[in-house]
């Protein structure tokens, strides 16, 4: 059902398509992109639906805290934002 569980990435998994199951703990909606903090037992991982995606599956924008999902994708390392 999963190939990784949340929180748990390492950089032998950038780039790579991993399948990751819990449950949504929280959702940002900036228009052209959604953010979904996907929890399980093991840890919390940052799911990014840029708006190609949700043009393709509108269903995406139904989901709401609490619901248990399956996600599918290409695992890509956290950009950081330097501080001046």
């Amino acid at each position: 059902m999963r190939t990784i569980k949340c929180g748990i990435f390492k950089k032998k998994y950038f780039q790579k398509t991993c399948t990751l199951c819990g449950w949504v703990q929280n959702i940002r909606n900036l228009g052209n992109m959604l953010f979904i903090q996907l929890k399980d037992r093991y840890g919390i991982s940052q799911i990014v639906f840029h708006s190609e995606i949700l043009k393709k599956f509108p269903l995406i924008m139904k989901i709401k805290k609490e619901f248990c999902i399956q996600v599918t994708g290409t695992v890509q390392k956290k950009k950081m934002l330097k501080k001046n």
